[in-house]
């Protein structure tokens, strides 16, 4: 009797943590179980089963081990639980790259919402642990289990995924990540698909909502991150929507300027976003690497801070957070700005974290930037990326209004603050008499209340609001997207022949025909359309499984009408060109090589506080049967002392190699090593930053003379790639002639 209740003990020591935390989640956002919950329950109970059966093995071999897998088992789950509590979606492995970069991991992986709770989550299981495990082996029949097991993941199988409900409601994240190792490509269409919107040419469509062709006119763009149309109250009561957050200045900055109550924000991620509103063009509409790191590395089309650069302004790109993170610092020069600034420009700060300085921080000193920029004479295109409202949110401590401390509403509201402080600012600097102001959102951060299809939907409902220095008021309806931006800037300076390198429509002008909008969003795994006839449609990313709604074209955003399962083969058409066309390479004759970092000079900073990266956080993909080639060429300058870097090559949360890289001032280090693969890569990184754990000698610069990965047709041994890097040369050179 005793063996058998302890058995049971390791049983529910393993199921407890997803158990508990499925139902933690319903009753953190008020909903009411229902028939999907249980497919996603009978997930858990499935691996939860097949986990216990693998313990009750290795218990009979070592206690010990057996208590730290359980630990870590239950880690892993609670992880899983931060990522839907920031995200509203399970965790994705095709992100996990993302764990090693330490931006990522001190600002957000490491940040715990709740630590009571996975104390006490802990403490249960550990309870639990300890009851199965004392005295000695436990009496757990393994095949009763594995039938469990396995008529479960049977029931897995065959009830059907629901493309309206939230994906962590009904799958089990680790059965949605091994389905996800297999990706299905949208199959392509067997009709002649219908057009994407044609680029505009020299002769915008339209007509014009305001007064136009402004030349000269100074141009702020103002990105603030995550900020959702449901955010606004104004935005959100043309929806007939409620919503429980208070941005009380923007919501008044709204009525008193052009506001797009109907804006697509086209994906999650901040690199999709602004790479959507700075080219004009589609971002990838699917899981992947994403086309700003493409464009960082193999160049691409024109983009509008090339453009206005042409007509003689002065380009500049300012956030909060370091620069290289997403590579940022690579993509934002290709872009065409002539200045790229990150963390290092901000010396104060209210509150600082691995993302940078607060809101109120980094606004009151942008409005430095502006002043010098105005001193100068000439017109100029600035564009600010805030970051306080990114997971796990940088607010003050002491900071008191909108909603509970650590949550998304109080950051939302200490932003809000922030950008009013900026307006009052910019206003008495003289800035607005001659500068248009677009305040705009990289991606959506959506909301946790109302139905499944609401709140999946509120995650592409994006933020446009412009103040012109002619005080034009209006409130507009008619759809529109972030990929709109650059036409509708060039279209305000009368720059209108220079937009036919975009795609899209301007925000400035009204349209007699409606058009097709495809948007996306990474995190659940789903591609959706709103069409010319009024529907709204939402499918996977294999665009297998789909559903519709009836929406009003005015109010895209209110709570979808009735729905359909039937969805139009003209919508599908649609999507699958949208994802080809988000997929088609930026350049044609593609180089077969990916530029870890253009040459150049890094200075480092001898601070600990703040991490620094050389580069990293950018992701590629790797085809299959081929040789990944590894060349890295550095040069440590100053006046004397050291430095120790980190280098690692990584996929999907694998690390194939991580080495120390010591280095003393006058050193040359050249890094070269290949590695092989047979299977498909999705996602790829290879990064170089500083050791936390070692300050580097003050006035040092890193010279990187070459940091590529080549791409060499070559089939790995049978059985998928070997898993080992093969090290041609790690080098250390000394002396390098002297820096002049």
């Amino acid at each position: 009797m005793a063996l058998r209740i302890r058995a049971l003990a390791l049983v529910a020591a393993v199921l407890t943590a997803p158990v508990a935390l499925r139902a933690g989640l319903l009753l953190r956002d008020g909903t009411a179980p229902g028939l999907i919950d249980l497919r996603g329950l009978s997930g858990d109970l499935a691996v939860g089963l097949a986990a216990a059966a693998g313990l009750g093995a290795l218990a009979r071999w070592s206690r010990i081990a057996t208590g730290i897998v359980l630990v870590v088992w239950t880690l892993l789950c609670y992880a899983n639980y931060e990522h839907v509590v920031a995200l509203d979606a399970n965790a994705a492995l095709a992100y996990a790259a993302y764990l090693a970069d330490p931006t990522f991991l001190g600002g957000s992986a490491t940040a715990v919402s709740s630590p009571l709770g996975m104390l006490a989550l802990l403490a249960v299981v550990a309870a639990l642990g300890a009851a199965a495990l004392r005295g000695g082996r436990t009496n757990l029949s393994r095949w009763p289990i594995a039938v469990a097991a396995l008529g479960l993941f049977a029931v897995q199988w065959l009830w059907p995924e629901d493309p309206a409900a939230l994906r962590w409601r009904q799958h089990n994240v680790l059965i949605e990540n091994a389905r996800g190792l297999a990706p299905r490509e949208p199959v392509p269409s067997a009709r002649e698909p219908r057009a994407l919107e044609s680029r505009p040419g020299d002769a915008l469509p339209g007509e014009p909502r305001i007064a136009l062709g402004h030349s000269g006119r100074n141009v702020l763009l103002v990105v603030v991150e995550g900020v959702s149309g449901a955010h606004l109250r104004s935005v959100a009561s043309a929806q007939g929507r409620r919503t429980s957050y208070d941005m009380p200045n923007l919501s008044q900055v709204a009525r008193e300027g052009l506001t797009w109550t109907n804006f697509v924000s086209l994906q999650r991620q901040t690199n999709r976003g602004l790479y959507a509103m700075l080219c004009g063009d589609l971002p990838l509409l699917s899981t992947g690497p994403p086309r700003m790191s493409e464009y960082a590395a193999f160049g691409g089309p024109e983009c509008l801070p090339s453009v206005l650069a042409d007509a003689g302004y002065e380009t500049v790109f300012l956030q909060a957070a370091p620069l290289a993170f997403m590579m940022k610092d690579q993509f934002m020069p290709g872009a065409g700005f002539a200045r790229s600034i990150g963390v290092e420009y901000f010396d104060r700060a209210y509150s600082r974290s691995r993302w940078g300085v607060d809101d109120l921080a980094f606004l009151e000193r942008s409005v430095d930037m502006i002043r010098e920029l105005q001193a100068r004479g000439g017109p100029w295109f600035l564009t600010l990326l805030t970051s306080g409202t990114h997971h796990p949110f940088n607010v003050p401590a002491g900071s008191v209004g909108g909603g509970e401390p650590g949550s998304h509403a109080h950051a939302a509201y200490y932003l809000d603050r922030a950008v009013g402080r900026f307006l009052d600012l910019i206003q008495q600097a003289g800035v607005l008499g001659d500068t248009l102001v677009l305040i705009t959102s990289d991606e959506s951060a959506g909301l946790r209340d109302g139905d499944d299809p609401t709140r999946g939907l509120a995650q592409s409902w994006g933020v446009a609001i412009a103040l012109t220095p002619e005080r034009d008021v209006a409130t507009v309806g008619e759809p529109y997207s972030q990929l709109d931006i650059p036409v509708s800037i060039l279209d305000y300076l009368g720059l209108g022949e220079r937009a036919g390198a975009f795609r899209g429509r301007s925000l400035f002008r009204s349209y007699a025909s409606p058009r097709n909008i495809a948007f996306a969003n990474t995190y659940l795994r789903t591609v959706g359309g709103v069409s010319e006839a009024d529907r709204f449609y939402l499918c996977d990313e294999a665009l297998e499984r789909c559903t519709s709604w009836a929406v009003d074209r005015s109010r895209l955003f209110a709570a979808p009408g009735t729905r359909s399962d039937d969805v139009r083969a003209d919508e599908i058409a649609f999507l699958r060109e949208a994802v080809a066309e988000s997929r088609t390479p930026l350049v044609a004759a593609k180089a077969n090589e990916f530029v870890l970092m253009r040459p150049g000079r890094v200075r480092l900073a001898p601070d600990t506080r703040s991490l620094q990266w050389i580069f990293g956080g950018q992701n590629f993909a790797v085809p299959a049967e081929t040789r990944l080639e590894v060349e890295i060429d550095l040069v440590l300058h100053g006046p004397g002392g050291g430095a120790q870097l980190i280098h690692d090559f990584a996929s999907e949360g694998t690390r194939f190699l991580v080495r120390s890289v010591p280095m003393l001032a006058g050193e040359r280090t050249r890094i070269a090593y290949s590695f092989s693969t047979n299977e498909a890569l999705r996602t790829a990184v290879v990064r170089l930053w500083t050791n936390p754990k070692v300050r580097p000698t003050p006035g040092l610069e890193l010279e990187v003379l070459e940091a590529r990965v080549r791409f060499v047709p070559d089939p790995a041994p049978p059985g998928g790639h070997p898993g080992q890097v093969e090290i041609r040369r790690f080098e250390r050179l000394r002396p390098v002639p002297p820096a002049r």
